[in-house]
């Protein structure tokens, strides 16, 4: 599964990121999405079909301007169409595209909201296959249990290549049983210039990331975000 954000400029597309959209099961809940990486896996094979796929989206569904997230399947049958919005990705884009694309697409979305002029020359410059950056949004999970303590969200923002952090629930509070992703016990969001450095950035904020119990147990379930 692949997600594509974007921005539309007069029925044109014009596309930033194409990322994996990684997932887990637990028990009978499926799909719940752990963590995006960029670039996809199946960028450099697929990035001609994603476009035109893309652009015949927003032709049939005569879309003008703002933005797009969409998701498509890629198997056996080729890509597929999984889910089409004209939003922001809730993988947190808006806080990343500044440093990955250059493109501030929330201020943008603002204009547009308010009905002022957009400043599109970042997106006009912008070019999704010269883009070399890599780039995780880890969206973390933690098993059941009342929290007694954490890490800082300004201490995992010390780490290196550490774009943005936050945590979902507060000490005192209870992580519920993870049905769907309302359960994230929080994010943070890693980039690197290759995915060797990713790995190991990533890999750092967990070794740093604690979510600990009554009896002084790490919560933090590592194991489904480190998996790229």
């Amino acid at each position: 599964e692949i997600t594509v954000s974007g921005w539309v400029i007069d029925g044109r597309s014009k596309l930033l990121t194409v990322t994996d959209r990684l997932r887990f099961e637990e028990d009978m809940h499926i799909g719940i999405c752990s963590s995006h990486f960029f670039p996809s896996k199946y960028l450099k094979e697929y990035r001609e079909q994603i476009e035109k796929l893309s652009q015949k989206i927003i032709d049939e569904f005569a879309i003008e301007n703002g933005p797009i997230y969409f998701q498509f399947l890629i198997g056996e049958k080729g890509i597929k169409v999984n889910e089409i919005a004209c939003r922001i990705g809730g993988a947190y884009e808006g806080d990343f595209m500044p440093q990955l694309t250059g493109v501030d697409i929330l201020k943008m979305m603002v204009q547009l909201a308010a009905g002022e002029k957009i400043d599109s020359s970042a997106l006009n410059s912008y070019s999704l296959e010269d883009n070399l950056k890599y780039l995780s949004s880890q969206l973390f999970f933690a098993e059941p249990g009342k929290i007694i303590e954490r890490t800082s969200s300004s201490e995992l923002l010390k780490l290196t290549g550490v774009l943005k952090a936050g945590f979902n629930y507060q000490p005192g509070e209870r992580i519920p049983n993870i049905e769907n992703a309302t359960a994230r016990a929080g994010y943070f969001i890693a980039a690197a210039d290759n995915k060797k450095d990713l790995r190991q950035r990533v890999t750092a904020v967990y070794d740093n990331l604690k979510i600990r119990d009554q009896n002084g147990k790490n919560l933090v379930l590592r194991e489904i975000g480190e998996n790229f």
